[in-house]
């Protein structure tokens, strides 16, 4: 018998044990690829979503830098119309630019490419308050020849973007003071009696005697006319006291003597939190510091002698001991060397209307009252006591103010309070 034929087994494994060899499960074979096309597509979706996050957040950046830059210049060029000259467009639009130019936008300065101002007409939107308005335009684009880069947009064929911001600045009038101070100077009238004149310093409002009464034929006393909304009256105006150095005596109301055009009154202001305190207490404080209570165009005061001088001569003396080095510049309009944002020795004070002072009861014994028309800057140079009253000098200059809905409005050129707002 022949031996039976040997059988060999080759170790080829069949396909189940190749996988398993493998580490892939049975029947996936054909799926090896799927991990690649689904990594592809998923980079696909973060690059767009890198594109959507880095590059949106980049052009927000930037806006809110333009936007600063519109700002700030729109904000400049409104100081340069209410408080330097309000009738310069040109230096109000010069200023502006200076300003917006100091700042960057995605680490470029603001080129003058990139930079549109104009001055007068305000936009929609603005309040509803006569007033002038300074328009800022900062952008970077490509019509300009700065356009804004980009970083992961340009996978999806976008090289740069635009950004634009845009601020206005209106100038407005005001009427009403935060801070006023309890010092108040004759409005200036027209010289009549004894005969037509250029007023001065030197004039007394005649026309009533102490007691309120006519003393002279109509027609022929002192005229005082107030400012309105349509004209300055007689009244002082902005052109012709802006930066003008005065010098004003503190004068009792209720001596029975018609007001000079250089005489100063002291004010009995209400002070919270300070009834309790005699008159000239509470006036000295007031002097001091701020009132806290607004003063409107057009309110009553009652006016007072403080019996001694120090009252006023010592609060003024302190104010300007606090800034020594402040001083007013007549070119630039403005208070140079100052230790403090707005010196403490620049005030607010009041001009009272010389005739329903005199056509009221004003002698001795007399409580008088005056009728604020206007209310104006004065920068304090410097206070003095003679020993015939304390005599104050100062600049008289356009401040800052508020509007108050309620308070008459005086004509623009009369009007030496200003409030300059932001409108985007």
């Amino acid at each position: 018998m022949s031996p039976s034929p040997v059988v060999r087994r080759t170790s080829r494994p069949i396909a189940g044990e190749v996988c398993r060899r493998q580490g892939l499960p049975t029947g996936r074979r054909g799926e090896r690829g799927a991990v690649i096309v689904h990594v592809a597509v998923a980079m696909a979706g973060l690059l767009a979503f890198s594109a959507l996050t880095i590059d949106l957040g980049s052009l927000w950046v930037a806006r809110a830098q333009a936007q600063n830059a519109a700002d700030a210049g729109a904000l400049a060029g409104g100081v340069s119309l209410a408080f330097v000259n309000p009738t310069d467009t040109d230096a109000a639009r010069a200023a502006a630019t200076v300003i917006a130019q100091q700042h960057q936008v995605m680490g470029q300065t603001v080129a003058p490419a990139s930079l549109e101002t104009s001055a007068g007409t305000c936009p929609p939107g603005s309040p509803a308050v006569p007033g002038t308005c300074v328009q800022v335009r900062v952008s970077r684009r490509a019509s300009s020849g700065t356009p804004l880069p980009v970083f992961f947009s340009r996978l999806f064929g976008v090289n740069a973007t635009d950004v634009t911001a845009s601020a206005s600045a209106k100038v407005m009038s005001g009427n009403a003071t935060p801070c006023p101070r309890p010092l108040a100077m004759p409005d200036r009238w027209t010289e009549r009696f004894p005969a037509a004149s250029t007023w001065s310093p030197a004039d007394m409002f005649d026309g009533y005697d102490a007691n309120g009464d006519p003393s002279l034929p109509a027609g022929t006393g002192d005229l005082y006319a107030a400012p309105t909304t349509a004209s300055p009256g007689s009244g002082f105006t902005v052109a012709d006291m802006h930066g003008v150095r005065v010098t004003r005596t503190m004068a009792n109301p209720s001596s029975g003597l018609n007001v000079t055009a250089g005489a100063m009154f002291a004010l009995d202001l209400d002070r919270p939190g300070a009834e309790a305190e005699l008159p000239p207490d509470r006036y000295e404080t007031n002097i001091a510091s701020c009132r806290g209570v607004p003063m409107s165009i057009g309110a009553p005061a009652a006016a007072f002698e403080p019996h001694r001088w120090f009252y006023t001569y010592r609060p003024l003396a302190a104010l300007i001991a606090q800034d020594p080095g402040a001083s007013w510049d007549g070119g630039a309009q403005a208070v140079r060397n100052s230790a403090f944002n707005i010196s403490p020795r620049l005030i607010t004070v009041a001009l009272f209307d010389p005739l329903t002072y005199s056509s009221q009861p004003h002698g001795p014994g007399a409580n008088v009252s005056i009728v604020v028309r206007n209310l104006v800057g004065f920068f304090v140079e410097s206070v003095d006591d003679p020993g015939t009253g304390v005599e104050i000098t100062g600049i008289i200059v356009p401040t800052v103010g508020r509007f108050d809905g309620s308070a008459p409005m005086v004509a623009d050129a009369a009007g030496f309070l200003r409030t300059v707002a932001l409108v985007r």
